[in-house]
């Protein structure tokens, strides 16, 4: 019978995951300028682009990144752009192009989402949608995004209202998690911040926000 590789679950990744987007978030609201925050996410996103191309070049920057990141990143990340590059591409993205609240949820979504789940997937995933997604899989993304995008709008943009906050927060989730699963060639760490910053914009304006 056969059965489908299935791929370990990786608790340091997925607080990673959330470590990345809590220090993001303090950047943007607590630390640095918006234009501190635009040379911050441009710059990082440079670098790592940088690193890449190193990695193509000289096998001792990949053995020192795979000995620094190792026990978190996966296995096509030996050879293939890595995770961390995808992510510092989407916030340049963001920053660029879309607004400090857009920005928030964006960011919240994907790194509260996007853990979970891979977490409920994996441990409850039944039912096969598409490229290994799973239905339970996406439920507990939107769930995940709604709970998430909820918290950061009610701390830093409650004068939207509650009933703003909560069909801002569904919609970036479902716009979310509709990118993950669309996702194949694309990594997921881009489509999903964008698919959700692209749904929160429509919403907003929508809302005449």
């Amino acid at each position: 019978i056969p059965m489908p590789a299935l791929r370990p679950t990786n608790y340091g990744r997925n607080l990673f995951h959330f470590a990345n987007g809590l220090f993001c978030l303090s950047l943007l609201h607590y630390l640095l300028s918006p234009t501190g925050v635009l040379y911050g996410a441009l710059g990082f996103a440079a670098f790592c682009w940088t690193m890449e191309a190193l990695r193509v070049r000289y096998d001792i920057v990949t053995k020192i990144f795979m000995w620094v990141l190792g026990p978190i990143a996966h296995p096509h990340e030996h050879h293939r752009v890595n995770s961390s590059t995808w992510f510092a591409t989407a916030l340049a993205v963001l920053v660029l192009f879309f607004s400090p609240l857009v920005c928030t949820v964006a960011v919240a979504v994907l790194c509260v989402s996007d853990p979970v789940a891979a977490l409920v997937g994996r441990r409850f995933g039944r039912t096969r949608i598409r490229a290994g997604r799973t239905l339970e899989g996406s439920l507990g993304f939107v769930a995940a995004g709604l709970i998430a995008t909820v918290i950061v709008l009610w701390a830093w943009f409650g004068y939207l209202g509650w009933s703003t906050i909560l069909i801002v927060a569904l919609v970036a989730s479902v716009s979310g998690a509709l990118a993950e699963i669309i996702s194949k060639r694309i990594d997921d760490n881009v489509t999903i911040p964008i698919g959700a910053a692209l749904g929160t914009t429509v919403v907003l304006a929508l809302l005449g926000g």
